[in-house]
């Protein structure tokens, strides 16, 4: 089995760079450290590898990236290597009492106890959402509650738990964040579970835990104990709600409030001083927490790869700056004081937590540390490399360069069928081919130039100068997070959504169905701007289910896409209701139809294997006369397909191909070919 990152410790910067590591780590002043020259493959590779450097040393490893995109590909990239890497989130604040989401909470919550527990092996994260404020640890550590079997606890006991930790009582657990009870049954969904869970009581002991199918009700897995957080950030006990009140109190001294303003805060006050759910709550963050903390407070000593300085900073820039012009506006009309504005954490604070932890530096070029003092400074000398697809013909012109120059090529292909196809493809064009087997382990340093090794794995290519070693990838596009794009608009649109991510809302028309998500199928209805407490911000509208409506700024768009599912037959769509639990349940249809079609997959390949196909003779001199009757010269995708499907069905596994072209490119003369070569087998 080939490591595919560990290819990357064939170049002597590598090694060197993690000597510098050590060396920096183990000295009383944490001196970072620059690499520059990585591109694509390589610092992909260059991470996966380091990060499991940096766990040797530390106990806590942080990837620092420019945007939620590269977060999200940062993590499945490390998590595919075997890492457990955790992405932490940054979550929009939600300053009027409205009804929000609190997925995005929950999961940021279940990051800072899994840091608390040690349990986490790298966190990657954007430097706007480790500056937000949080829960301070101590508080998390103190509202996580463990459930055993066998453990004395009465229902309402629990139920009062639940509710300290922000649940909301329903009659049915349909979603996150809600429980029911029925006598001595208790049901909840957690913030971190995947599916719901049932407490079963024997009097004031818990009898027994399972979890259980939200839609059929049916028990499925049982537990012995569950680890229970708070399914949100901001939970304001009693002294905090009276904290809230009192400065409302104040707010409204102003003479000099808009009705608008004064009427809001004291609707606001109502809802605190009767103990109801704030859904404004985080305009009152400084004084919920009087000291809070950010997900720098959870780390202790770590080593931090800051991927793009200049993107990390601009990142933490951008979103202070537009949080100072929101506040600014809110404090000037009098809706909030600045003692409630303990929002985020400042710049200072960001420099001062690099400064204090070993940090390298990740850039494509060197420069843009300024003076900075360094442990050390590595170049790296790679190059991307283009992912060949079915362009064989250019791939073996490349190769004729390659093998010329005694580089170790390493080609990998997306699955054992396409590595086999190839390797049979390259030793006729004569090329020296190496399959590597799929168990056991290989060492590239032991490997000779100027040979081609196939392999089946998954990775973005690279072109390492130094010690003459590329990578090659057979994947039609290259980036995981292209494929996380298909995978989300396929899940999508089976339960009748998703679909292409919007750019801008100038792409949608007053009257388009989108999908938002986190709240399902709504009504564009178009842009307007609105302002509030003096912060004025362009929106688009989105219509659901009754009265409710969804504003969201035009600079937040790519949690929306256009709706590409059916319709009824006079063109509508059934709208989704905002915090109800349809949309919930779609997409649990959605993820277990998926599971269902992966099991049948599995079993039909899986048989698949088991049972001998037949194998055909090889090619004949009948097969090349029909061959001559055909009037048009092949093209070279033609030439490609024919000798795949022959060589395919000259082998004894069953055959799985599908033939795929535009009308009037010859795919009728490709498959008269083959069944030609059947019929004379009989």
């Amino acid at each position: 089995m080939l490591n595919i990152s560990s290819l990357i410790r064939q170049d002597s910067e590598f090694r060197a760079s993690v000597d510098a590591m050590r060396e920096s780590y183990a000295a009383p002043l944490h001196l970072p450290i620059s690499v520059n020259g990585l591109s694509g493959g390589a610092e992909d590779a260059y991470l996966v590898e380091m990060v499991k450097e940096a766990r040797e040393l530390s106990g806590s490893v942080v990837v620092l990236v420019g945007n939620d995109e590269a977060r999200d590909r940062v993590c499945a990239l490390l998590s595919g290597a075997g890492i457990k890497a955790l992405a932490y989130k940054s979550r929009d604040l939600v300053f009027y009492n409205i009804y929000a989401s609190h997925d995005i909470a929950r999961e940021r919550l279940s990051v800072l106890y899994s840091i608390t527990r040690g349990e986490a092996d790298c966190i990657v994260t954007t430097p706007a959402a480790a500056l937000q404020a949080t829960m301070p640890r101590s508080m998390l550590k103190s509202l996580s509650l463990r459930v055993a079997v066998g453990e004395e606890l009465a229902p309402e006991a629990l139920s009062e738990k639940l509710v300290a930790l922000g649940f909301s009582f329903c009659d049915a657990v349909e979603g996150k964040g809600q429980f029911s009870r029925r006598g001595g049954i208790l049901d909840f969904w957690g913030a971190d579970m995947d599916a719901p869970t049932r407490v079963e009581f024997f009097g004031d002991e818990i009898d027994r835990i399972v979890e259980f199918d939200p839609i059929t009700q049916r028990s499925s897995a049982g537990r012995k104990e569950i680890v229970l957080l708070p399914v949100r950030e901001v939970i304001a006990d009693r002294e905090a709600r009276e904290r809230i009140s009192r400065e409302i109190e104040t707010l409204l001294k102003n003479k000099g409030l808009s009705e608008e303003v004064r009427d809001r805060l004291q609707r606001e006050k109502g809802i605190c001083d009767s103990g109801a759910e704030l859904g404004s709550l985080d305009k009152y963050l400084g004084l919920v927490y009087e000291k809070p903390e950010c997900l720098l407070s959870y780390l202790e000593e770590c080593i931090i790869f800051n991927t793009g300085t200049a993107e990390c900073r601009q990142n933490a820039e951008g979103r202070l700056t537009r949080l100072h012009n929101d506040v600014e506006g809110m404090i000037a009309h009098g809706a909030v004081s600045k003692q409630c504005c303990k929002y985020m954490f400042t710049l200072e604070d960001y420099n001062s937590f690099l400064s204090a932890n070993l940090t390298i530096h990740i850039n494509a070029f060197a420069g843009g540390l300024g003076t900075m003092r360094l442990a050390g400074l590595f170049g790296f000398r790679s190059r991307s490399t283009v992912s060949y697809g079915g362009n064989l013909k250019m791939l073996s012109e490349d190769l004729v360069g390659l093998c010329r120059g005694l580089y170790r090529v390493f080609i990998i292909s997306e699955n054992k069928q396409g590595r086999d196809s190839l390797a049979d493809y390259l030793r006729e064009e004569g090329f020296t081919v190496s399959i590597i087997p799929e168990d056991g382990e290989v060492d590239a340093q032991g490997l000779a130039g100027g040979i081609i090794y196939l392999a089946v794995g998954s990775f973005r290519g690279f072109d390492l100068i130094t010690p003459k070693l590329t990578l090659l990838s057979m994947a039609e596009d290259s980036g995981r997070a292209v494929m996380a794009h298909r995978r989300r608009t396929n899940t999508l649109k089976r339960v009748g959504g998703g679909g292409k991510r919007l750019l801008s809302h100038a792409e949608l028309e007053v009257g388009d169905y989108v999908v938002h998500a986190s709240y399902g199928i709504g009504m564009f209805e178009g842009v307007e701007a609105v302002t509030v407490d003096g912060v004025t911000r362009d929106y688009i509208t989105i219509r659901y289910a009754g009265t409710d409506k969804l504003f969201v700024p035009c600079d937040r768009l790519e949690n929306i896409g256009k709706y590409i599912g059916e319709k009824d037959k006079d063109g509508t769509v059934k709208l989704s209701r905002m915090g109800g639990a349809d949309w919930q349940k779609a997409k649990s249809r959605a993820k277990g139809a998926a599971r269902d079609i992966a099991r049948k997959l599995i079993s039909i390949y899986a048989e698949r294997q088991r049972i001998p196909g037949h194998a055909y003779p090889p090619k004949s001199e009948l097969e090349d006369e029909f061959d001559a009757y055909f009037p048009f010269a092949e093209t070279d995708s033609q030439l490609v397909a024919i000798e795949e499907i022959r060589r395919d069905m000259e082998k004894s596994a069953p055959m799985n191909r599908l033939l795929c072209g535009d009308v009037g490119f010859g795919k009728t003369e490709v498959a008269l070919r083959a069944a030609f070569k059947a019929i004379l087998d009989g």
